[in-house]
């Protein structure tokens, strides 16, 4: 089966692709790129944010981690072995990976294993959300 494309189709392609390569010297993009680079320095978040906030805590969460992985300066909550700090911290990024995550086919989702493991990782996350700094 051949795939034949319409001339309309054609013209609007190349629209969108000349669009997305100029986006960066387009004066209203630049506006809003610059305002909300100015937003997340005085308020820690920006109006583009607050469209998708459950990502936008979950890419600081998934960052967090990496960094404190990275700088070995961190403690561990005082009911915790730090090994089983790790694990939680673990499953606390595999979490927020999830929530970022768009392609998972939906047999996977079903699943009572991942299930189980999404209950476990947000009941985790949920009881040491305080016990981040660690």
């Amino acid at each position: 089966m051949k795939v034949v494309f319409t001339d309309e189709f054609k013209k609007s392609l190349k629209q969108l692709v000349w669009r997305e390569r100029l986006s960066c010297v387009n004066p209203a993009e630049y506006y809003r790129n610059i305002k909300w680079f100015i937003q997340r320095g005085r308020r820690g978040y920006s109006d583009c944010d607050l469209w998708n906030t459950n990502n936008h805590i979950a890419e600081a969460v998934i960052a967090y981690l990496d960094h404190n992985a990275q700088c070995k300066m961190a403690g561990y909550p005082p009911d915790l072995t730090e090994k089983k700090w790790e694990h939680y911290k673990a499953e606390i990024c595999w979490l927020m990976q999830q929530q970022l995550c768009r392609d998972t086919p939906v047999e996977v989702l079903r699943s009572d294993a991942y299930q189980k493991r999404l209950a476990s990782a947000q009941r985790i996350f949920g009881q040491y959300w305080q016990s981040l700094w660690c």
